[in-house]
C-alpha cells in the first residue's frame, strides 16, 4: 500500500501505464518462472499483480460506472465457481488476479439480489473481520513462531512438534487466535 501512495505520487494519472505493464509483464513472469500463481519465490510479484487488477477495476468503475445487477452477478458467481474447479494450481492460476478484479467489478455497482444479500449486517460483520483477520495473521503467526523457537533456545523443545502431532498444530492456532 504504502509503495503505490509513493508511486502515485511520483507518477500522478500516469500511474495507470505502470498497472497496465504490470498486469501485462507479470503474469508473462511468473508463467514463464513458475508455469502458476503456487510460485513461491514470486510472493511478491503476485502481490502486485494482483494489487494492480484491483486498481485496474477501480479504475474502470469509477471512470465508466460499470452497470451491473442480478444477471451480472449470477453469472459473475458461475464463472467464479467454475473457475475456481478448473484453475487449480495449473497455468490457469495465473489469470486469478484478473479474473476476480471481473467479479469485483460486477458486485461494485451493488445492484443485484446477491448484493442486497451480502449488504446485510451479518455479511457485512463477517467482511470486516476477516479483513482484519487477513491483515494481521502473518504477522501474528510469525510471533507465535518467534516465540516458540526462543522457548527452544532457552531449553524448553516445542516447535519441532508442529507438523508431527496434531495437537502441536491446533494448539498454535488457539494461542495465534487468542
Amino acid at each position: 500500500y504504502l509503495a503505490f501512495a509513493l508511486a502515485v505520487s511520483a507518477l500522478g494519472r500516469r500511474i495507470m501505464v505502470l498497472v497496465g505493464v504490470v498486469l501485462v509483464a507479470f503474469p508473462v513472469l511468473i508463467y514463464v518462472g513458475h508455469g502458476s500463481m503456487d510460485a513461491p519465490r514470486y510472493e511478491m510479484m503476485r502481490c502486485l499483480y494482483g494489487f494492480c487488477a484491483g486498481v485496474a477495476a477501480w479504475h474502470l468503475f469509477r471512470r465508466y460506472r460499470v452497470p451491473a445487477g442480478t444477471v451480472a452477478e449470477a453469472l459473475a458467481i458461475g464463472a467464479t465457481l467454475w473457475f475456481v474447479s478448473v484453475a487449480g494450481f495449473g497455468p490457469w492460476s495465473i489469470a486469478a488476479p484478473v479474473a476476480f478484479a471481473a467479479v469485483v467489478l460486477v458486485f461494485a455497482s451493488e445492484s443485484g439480489a446477491a448484493s442486497r444479500v451480502l449488504l446485510s449486517t451479518p455479511f457485512l460483520f463477517v467482511g470486516a473481520a476477516s479483513y482484519s483477520i487477513y491483515m494481521v495473521h502473518i504477522f501474528v503467526a510469525r510471533r507465535v513462531v518467534d516465540g516458540l523457537t526462543s522457548a527452544k533456545a532457552l531449553g524448553v523443545g516445542a516447535i519441532e512438534r508442529l507438523g508431527v502431532d496434531k495437537w502441536a498444530g491446533d494448539l498454535m492456532i488457539v494461542v495465534c487466535v487468542a
